[in-house]
């Protein structure tokens, strides 16, 4: 995904993604997780219009998602989705302590079972 996206960054398909009214790639900073989720959004919009055309240069229509690895991206979109909207209430006025526990608390219980982080978190967790 990095791959494609850093490859729609140049000028020459950022004139190709104007052409066929899509929005422009979005870059992120690795420190910054949800530039990430931004990013990894603005792919998922940008996939089935590329793949789709006939017209997309060759150099980046090489570097796009399997039809596999596209459907795990979703899968891992939904996901971050409910971190994301998580990550927004925890920052915004209305969370107090009490909530932000009460929230926390249920992200761990949903995501508990992902791959690897049943060791990570938790009273337990490293």
């Amino acid at each position: 995904m990095k791959a494609a996206i850093s490859e729609l960054s140049t000028l020459k398909n950022r004139g190709f993604l104007r052409s066929i009214d899509a929005l422009a790639p979005v870059s992120w900073n690795d420190t910054r997780w949800t530039s990430t989720f931004h990013a990894l959004n603005r792919y998922v919009t940008l996939h089935p219009m590329l793949r789709d055309n006939q017209n997309t240069p060759m150099e980046v229509h090489s570097k796009l998602l399997s039809s596999e690895e596209f459907e795990q991206l979703k899968a891992l979109q939904e996901r971050l989705n409910i971190l994301y909207s998580t990550s927004e209430y925890l920052q915004s006025e209305k969370c107090d302590l009490a909530h932000a526990r009460l929230l926390l608390d249920k992200i761990v219980e949903r995501f508990r079972f992902v791959a690897g982080v049943e060791e990570k978190i938790g009273p337990e967790g490293a």
